[in-house]
């Protein structure tokens, strides 16, 4: 990823733009300040890595590509799956309990 400049930015505007959203909805839900915290950082890391070189930030997925073995890979990936279902389902019991109050 982000070896052209048409891959780097399809990857990068999407996260900006989702930071950006983060951001704006969070005084509308259950973790205010966490969202707010989630989408500063989407966007401002958005931004930059749009401003970092191509080469740099190519080199530096590359870097990791050449240290992780794909089971690796698959591991983090599926702990960051488990991260996500979990924190989700923490959302869901806390606005249900946050509803019923």
């Amino acid at each position: 990823m982000g070896r052209t400049t048409l891959i780097n930015l399809s990857e990068l505007i999407p996260r900006f733009i989702v930071g950006i959203a983060f951001y704006s909805v969070a005084s509308s839900t259950a973790f205010p300040a966490a969202l707010k915290v989630v989408g500063v950082f989407l966007s401002l890391t958005a931004v930059l890595l749009i401003l970092t070189p191509k080469s740099i930030h190519n080199g530096y997925a590359v870097w990791w590509a050449d240290r992780l073995s794909p089971w690796m890979v698959r591991i983090a990936a599926s702990l960051s799956l488990m991260a996500s279902a979990a924190i989700f389902l923490l959302y869901l019991v806390s606005f249900n309990s946050l509803n019923s109050l």
